[in-house]
Parts: C-alpha cells; sequence; structure tokens
C-alpha cells in the first residue's frame, strides 16, 4: 500500500507516494509530540497528511534517526517558535501544510 500526498499552488502542482509503512514510522513519532503537548495542557492538531510528507521527505538509508530530526526540524522547533511569539499559552494549537511547510495558528 502506499499514501499519496498532493500539493497545488497557482504555478506547479505535485504528487509524491510514498509507502504506508514509512508513514506510519513518522507517525509514532507524532504521536510522542501529541502526547508530550497533551501532557503540558496543549491540545495539538496536526494534519493528517503530515506524517506522509515526513516519511517523504526522508531518505531509505536515513532511517529512524534522519527521520526524528525531520520532526525536529520541521515540527518542533516551528511550534517552539509559534509557542514563543504567543503572548499567552494557547489551549489549542491548529496547523496546516502550505506549500510543503508545517503552519501553526
Amino acid at each position: 500500500n502506499i499514501i499519496l500526498i498532493t500539493q497545488a499552488s497557482s504555478v506547479h502542482t505535485m504528487c509524491i507516494a510514498v509507502s504506508e509503512k514509512d508513514a506510519e514510522k513518522a507517525k509514532k513519532y507524532l504521536d510522542l509530540l501529541l502526547t508530550r503537548a497533551h501532557e503540558t495542557g496543549i491540545q495539538l492538531q496536526l494534519p493528517t497528511e503530515l506524517a506522509a510528507l515526513l516519511s517523504s521527505r526522508c531518505s531509505r538509508e536515513g532511517g529512524a534517526r534522519q527521520l526524528r530530526h525531520l520532526v525536529q526540524e520541521m515540527v518542533e522547533g516551528p511550534l517552539a517558535s509559534y509557542l514563543l511569539r504567543c503572548s499567552k499559552r494557547p489551549a489549542r494549537v491548529r496547523s496546516t501544510i502550505h506549500n510543503g511547510e508545517l503552519i501553526f495558528q
């Protein structure tokens, strides 16, 4: 089984196929992040296609270490920056994917 990701803009359309197994590995890291956020009182909402996007950016040779680094770089870092910009800690944080980047709201 594979998962297809489609991202479109006014100029380009991109479609990527990733294996379901690779997306499941990414989902495990995202689930850990969701649990940590919940434990601090934040309801974090991540796009369902985020795990597939992360696994599509990870090479087969990179394995779990590269995938973990991508989660830190593409999700945890931007989330921390967003939280630092907030005047008070939000109870809920939503996110979307725009042009291949995760945007927090």
